[in-house]
């Protein structure tokens, strides 16, 4: 995982790890310090991202609380970075729009900046929300053009030059995988696609991955029993459907939907090319905690909301 991803994510542990290892501590105590380092990352983002979220702050304390979210605060792996500055960044979008002033300060323009660039560093998938700089209001966009086309463009052009200039080739691929000929077949037969999504989610298969985003820890062998799954969704259902005011207009929230639906089906397609053997009929290796992100936009947005 570390050979595949930028090293900027890994800074957090990096300074906890390099400071131990000056004091010749030991390895399992270096090991923890790096998930404490991970846990104080990730309550600066969420402290900061519920700060500035001008509505439904009770909502996104309340789905940030749900056990795979309170597992991932403390994994050093990169999710909790990218979901992190993804709260973050649709955060600051929303406070944006709830500002009366045509114009965006000078802070905020870098710090928005900064995080759209970072999370899609962590999480290439993660550029299927930067076109949600359009919900901080129309005036906006025509008064800040060239920040709204940096915040989009920068991302992804930052991502691609890196990805050429620092691509590594240690990452081997599992038996059987070839993304070349993968992304061939479905270019040849796009159809199919749908056909290994219908069979992904909605076959048994689907029941562990969906369960998942709830809770089932470590390598996927340590889930939470059913009545407690049943209990979680229940409570996301909750944050996603109750509301003391619905927030955007109907082209607004269907922006969001849409891009919520696009990352979806970006988060399949990779797991597809690089994970999932060619010809195979599911998508192999799919986790609940790479959605995430999803019901945590829908609760911040409010765009569901319909029980007040």
């Amino acid at each position: 995982s570390a050979a595949v991803h930028t090293p900027f994510v890994y800074i957090p542990q990096g300074i906890a790890l390099a400071a131990l290892n000056i004091l010749n501590t030991r390895p399992l105590i270096m090991i923890y310090a790096s998930r404490v380092a991970v846990l104080l990352t990730w309550i600066f983002l969420a402290y900061f991202s519920i700060k500035l979220l001008p509505n439904r702050k009770w909502a996104l304390v309340g789905i940030l609380l749900i056990p795979m979210m309170s597992a991932q605060s403390i994994s050093p792996g990169v999710d909790t970075v990218a979901i992190g500055l993804g709260v973050l960044f649709v955060s600051i979008i929303f406070n944006l729009r709830k500002e009366k002033t045509e114009r965006v300060s000078k802070n905020k323009k870098t710090i928005l900046v900064l995080a759209a660039i970072m999370m899609v560093l962590a999480k290439p998938v993660m550029a299927c929300i930067l076109p949600m700089i359009y919900y901080m209001g129309r005036n906006k966009i025509k008064k800040e053009k060239i920040f709204t086309i940096l915040t989009v463009l920068a991302p992804i052009i930052i991502y691609v030059l890196w990805s050429k200039v620092f691509s590594s080739n240690v990452w081997l691929l599992p038996d059987g995988v070839v993304p070349g000929q993968q992304l061939k077949n479905l270019i040849t037969h796009p159809w199919n696609f749908f056909v290994i999504f219908f069979n992904t989610f909605f076959f048994q298969w689907g029941d562990g991955v969906v369960s998942s985003l709830v809770g089932n820890f470590g390598p996927l062998d340590t889930p939470l029993s059913q009545p407690f799954v049943i209990i979680g969704f229940l409570l996301v259902a909750f944050y996603t459907f109750v509301s003391y005011e619905r927030e955007g207009t109907i082209s607004n929230r269907w922006i969001i939907l849409t891009l919520l639906v696009i990352y979806l089906f970006a988060v399949c397609l990779a797991m597809y090319l690089v994970y999932s053997p060619v010809g195979f009929g599911i998508f192999y290796g799919l986790q609940g905690r790479y959605f995430l992100i999803i019901p945590i936009v829908l609760i911040m947005s409010g765009c569901l909301s319909f029980l007040h």
